[in-house]
């Protein structure tokens, strides 16, 4: 996981949102914009949770990210942002380096959680499923969700909405379970054989 920036950083004008946010900046060290309401500042040790949200509906793109800062702070953007992807990919890259850190470290102490989303060494809890990643046989990002399929338990389909900082919780479950079995040969484009009944 690593990006490179200028000394200046990215600036990403705004135009028209909801927030009154008009203006962001991303630098190495953290992130910054004016709006209506003033401006406002924060390092990328103090964010708590990234989320981005994509539908697409008839060929119509609806996307949001929405950063939140400890002590409840956060800003929201949507694609009237110009160059919105890219900031996206930005802050998850830039805000990725620190949650990295402090996951495994949460990792190592017993489980890593992010949001409802708890990942352990030996597997990965949601509600009440449990993954165990000698029982995973494949798992596949479609959907907008993340899709689990075992061979004994039940399968168990977490939305992305759900995960915080996605890029970092992709790499560490990568590094855990296996890299993700690629939409085309997965059992959502070829079917699955019935599991027999215990």
């Amino acid at each position: 996981m690593g990006i490179a920036l200028g000394a200046f950083g990215f600036v990403f004008p705004l135009f028209a949102l909801s927030t009154g946010i008009r203006r962001v900046t991303l630098t190495e060290s953290g992130v910054s914009w004016e709006g209506a309401r003033g401006k406002g500042s924060a390092s990328w040790d103090e964010v708590e949770g990234v989320f981005q949200r994509e539908v697409r509906n008839n060929g119509f793109r609806e996307a949001t990210l929405r950063v939140v800062f400890a002590g409840g702070r956060e800003f929201k953007a949507d694609t009237r942002v110009s160059g919105y992807d890219r900031m996206c990919q930005n802050v998850q890259e830039l805000s990725g380096r620190v949650f990295l850190a402090r996951k495994e470290e949460e990792l190592q102490a017993g489980g890593a959680q992010f949001g409802v989303v708890v990942l352990h060494p030996d597997r990965l809890e949601y509600g009440e499923s449990v993954v165990a990643w000698d029982d995973l046989e494949q798992w596949v990002a479609a959907y907008g969700m993340l899709h689990f399929f075992c061979r004994e338990a039940e399968d168990c389909h977490v939305p992305f909405t759900a995960i915080p900082n996605y890029v970092v919780f992709l790499h560490m479950l990568t590094e855990r379970a296996g890299h993700m079995t690629p939409m085309s040969k997965s059992f959502l484009a070829t079917g699955r054989k019935k599991k027999s009944a215990k």
